[in-house]
């Protein structure tokens, strides 16, 4: 008789672990984050800031602007003389740039008319502005 019931409670507890094993956890399913999206910042005017320029300073100089979407820019002048730099453009109306032969970077401050032209003015300088005319 106890050989009937040792063998009786293995059995049943053969038959638990079996059932145990049959029972799999679904596997969790990991969580993915969707990498941020790169937020797009537009020029003042709301297009890219990749284009040509027509920039008149305050004082009534003229100067021709082609911006690169690679973060540089070229300046030509009135009289041909050719500057290069760098820009950024941390919301549409903060333009950063830096001239390649300079050491500090110009912030501007932008902001567009009805007829599209730009007002932009040095942030720590507000005698030094322009205005700007997209020509391309």
């Amino acid at each position: 008789m106890k050989k009937l019931a040792f063998t009786a409670m293995f059995a049943a507890s053969f038959a638990v672990a079996a059932c145990s094993e049959a029972e799999e956890v679904a596997p969790v399913a990991e969580e993915t984050t969707a990498a941020p999206e790169a937020v797009v910042v537009m020029a003042a005017d709301g297009q890219s800031p990749a284009g040509n320029f027509e920039i008149t300073s305050a004082d009534g100089e003229v100067m021709m602007q082609t911006v690169n979407a690679d973060g540089t820019f070229t300046n030509t002048d009135s009289e041909g003389t050719v500057t290069t730099g760098t820009w950024t453009l941390d919301r549409s109306e903060n333009w950063c740039s830096k001239l390649d032969s300079e050491e500090t970077t110009n912030c501007f401050t932008e902001t567009v008319g009805p007829d599209g032209v730009w007002s932009s003015v040095n942030v720590n300088d507000p005698e030094d502005s322009s205005t700007i005319v997209r020509k391309g």
